[in-house]
């Protein structure tokens, strides 16, 4: 790679992590960036030197490089897919498996889906890549696109163990999206016939044999569901003989789930004990296994203590979201968190991390007790999540200290440690009590949303005085929150700490003034388009727009979840609403129209969908001087606007903030999957994504 093309890729990186709030300096991208080009052997030219490529010649050869020798990153994969070189059909295919497979493993769904896209339309109907593209949108929520997919395959005569093992997880999905309603379509029936056929060829994959062992027992075929449990069973015991590490949870959780189904609950415990002992910090393979084995006690008719008894082995991981006050500066005439506690707090700090448990924390991280408990997390061998309520460096000057402190340089080595650093605003709120107040609630929908996916517990730990501290956003109003909802609160009272002594430490800044809200107003956020609306004529543009638009409006209308304020422009809508809940069940709701909605009947000469894309955050409320209505402004509008492009037709999407709005205001009848880091248009930034469907409760 010449000269040109490294700095367009170095770049390009620099852009991307600036952009998706990593934690970082540009210099430290820079130097990321030189890390990586090393590691693919890349070496800089001389300006003007003879050689010189393109832009984007070898970013996709680079590319597989890079996974062919280490497990790069997102942040550093995407910037040398958007630089590749749309290459002519008959392209290679391998590129784009190889990158497709790690994408799915690193549940980075949505971009896989792209990757394979792509190859396809390049390289033609390859088998692979119909799986890999099937495969993303199976783990992205969209069933029925997947199934679709799965289905052709097997018409082609593709028809191996992948295929028809997905088409038994397919209608096992919907087996269990229906199971409330009786299963009226027989998904459960369909679901057993092709694990049992995925099971019968002659690979003999056992995870297809015991899915099929599994739904038997669930179509009351008991005799049947121990059969293959036992074959299963034997397959286990002989390979793990032979396993090598990468394979021996796998092994050994199937192993446990055997004897599960064939009604040994002693043996079946001891074994998922095992596998836990194997997977150690892999908290997603337990959880996974925990679902599972939740499903078949529960078929098994299974009493409470037996249940307990066998969950009790499949325990995944701890969670604690974390509250604490910042250092006390020298101006403050009330002392709270004065620096010469700090070892107490930190050794009290232990005490409770180690009592509870704790394998993974969410927390902020401002100067005090924040940095603390990541240090102290670390310490634990404990994983940490790090939520700002804004950009580092407006952060780091607000509740931190001065560059170059004791702890601006604690602050810095936290969130390297960190496994996620994730900002819930791009920018600070003139009210900094409201940046905060929504950081908190984001901060606690996360930690959530995690606890949920791990089937995890979840605890909550603050460092507290027990007074209610200085406004909205502190300390005192987060345990506040979390007692309302029942959590867990483990507390550390500094008031039994506080001496005369002056403290030494650092550079801490006062704490942020958090005053009354300045306008700005929490508020849900929907953009959608129609995905086919470009290609309309004029005459049927018309048509879409008195006959489906219409229906738009009187659902609006009609509705009790009507929006606070709507737009229109061609095929785009806006929408504000009070609440993350209103927003989701109208967002679904309008999905549901556009489904049932005849285009034919209209007089459309094709098939229209819609694409939905939810974000809540802070924003303003005034009226538009141009067109003398209220409307809504602000970052997070833009923010909203971002992720509608990005988002598959027929679906609703969601930030990372609304479904973590979602769970911390206790929302029971949305679900939000992740689906993963999505990059959003016109070169926003890369950010978490969800999929948002109903629960299946209500």
């Amino acid at each position: 790679m010449g000269r040109g093309g490294e700095e367009t890729l170095r770049r390009a990186v620099e852009k991307e992590v600036e952009a998706s709030g990593l934690p970082g300096s540009r210099g430290e991208c820079t130097a990321l960036v030189t890390r990586v080009l090393r590691r693919l052997g890349l070496q800089a030219a001389e300006p003007g030197h003879a050689g010189e490529t393109a832009e984007g010649d070898h970013a996709l050869a680079a590319l597989v490089e890079m996974l062919k020798n280490g497990r790069p990153g997102l942040a550093e994969m995407l910037p040398l897919w958007r630089s590749r070189r749309r290459d002519p059909a008959g392209s290679d295919s391998g590129p784009y498996i190889l990158l497709a497979e790690r994408l799915v493993k690193m549940g980075e769904n949505l971009m896989a889906y792209d990757v394979a896209s792509e190859g396809l339309r390049l390289c033609g109907g390859h088998k692979r890549l119909l799986q890999l593209k099937a495969l993303s949108l199976a783990r992205s929520g969209a069933t029925e696109s997947a199934l679709e997919i799965f289905l052709r395959l097997e018409e082609d005569g593709y028809a191996d163990s992948e295929t028809l093992g997905m088409l038994g997880r397919l209608h096992k999905d919907l087996w269990e999206r229906d199971r409330a309603q009786g299963d009226p379509r027989g998904y459960l029936q369909l679901s057993l016939e092709y694990y049992r056929r995925a099971y019968a060829l002659p690979e003999r994959d056992y995870w297809p044999g015991i899915n099929a062992a599994t739904m038997a027992l669930a179509a009351g075929r008991a005799e049947e569901s121990k059969r293959l449990a036992g074959q299963v069973g034997e397959q286990c015991l002989l390979a793990l003989k032979r396993a090598g590490e990468s394979e021996r949870y796998w092994l050994t959780a199937t192993l446990g789930e055997s004897l599960l189904l064939r009604g040994n609950l002693e043996a079946a415990a001891r074994r998922y004990g095992e596998a836990v002992g194997i997977a150690g910090r892999n908290y997603g393979d337990i959880a996974s296994t925990r679902r599972n084995a939740q499903m078949i006690l529960e078929l098994l008719e299974c009493s409470k203590e037996e249940a307990e008894a066998v969950l009790e082995r499949l325990r995944t991981a701890r969670i604690a979201i974390f509250s604490g006050h910042m250092v006390d500066s020298p101006s403050r005439s009330e002392p709270r968190f004065p620096p010469e506690i700090e070892e107490q707090v930190r050794a009290r700090l232990k005490e409770e991390l180690e009592s509870a448990g704790v394998d993974i924390g969410f927390a902020s991280a401002a100067c005090g007790a924040d940095i603390i408990f990541h240090e102290v997390l670390g310490e634990l061998g404990g994983e940490s999540h790090v939520v700002l309520p804004y950009g580092r460096e407006e952060f780091l000057a607000t509740s931190v200290g001065r560059p170059g402190s004791a702890w601006a340089r604690r602050f810095e080595s936290v969130l390297e440690g960190a496994k996620q650093v994730n900002q819930a605003s791009l920018h600070r709120l003139e009210d900094d009590g409201l940046s905060h107040e929504y950081a908190n609630m984001v901060l606690l929908g996360q930690a959530m949303n995690a606890a949920e996916m791990l089937s995890a517990d979840l605890v909550a730990v603050a460092v507290w005085d027990g007074r209610e501290g200085d406004g909205p956003g502190g300390t005192g109003s987060n345990v506040s929150r979390w007692r309302s909802m029942g959590l867990d609160v483990r507390v550390v009272d500094t008031t039994e700490m506080v001496g005369d002594g002056e403290g030494t430490d650092g550079q801490p800044t006062a704490p942020p003034a958090r005053g009354g809200h300045d306008g700005a107003e929490i508020r849900a956020i929907l953009f959608a388009d129609m995905a086919g609306y470009s290609d309309l004529s004029e005459s049927e543009t018309m048509l879409f727009v008195r006959g489906f638009m219409r229906r738009v409006g009187d659902l609006a209308g009609g509705s009790s979840l009507a929006p606070l304020v709507s737009n229109t422009w061609g095929d785009g809508l806006f929408m504000v609403f009070p609440s993350v809940r209103n927003a989701g069940l109208f967002a679904l709701e309008l999905a549901d129209l556009v489904e049932e909605t005849s285009w034919s009947a209209m007089g459309l000469s094709r098939e229209m969908n819609i694409r939905i894309g939810l974000h809540a955050g802070p924003v303003h409320r005034c009226v538009d001087p141009v067109t003398a209505r209220p409307n809504y402004y602000g970052v997070h509008v833009g923010f909203a606007a971002r992720l509608e492009p990005i988002t598959a037709p027929g679906h609703v999407y969601a930030s990372a903030q609304f479904a973590a709005l979602a769970s911390c205001l206790e929302v029971s009848e949305i679900r939000c999957d992740y689906v993963g880091q999505v990059p959003f248009s016109k070169g926003f930034g890369t950010f978490p994504t969800y999929h948002v469907r109903r629960a299946l409760s209500s």
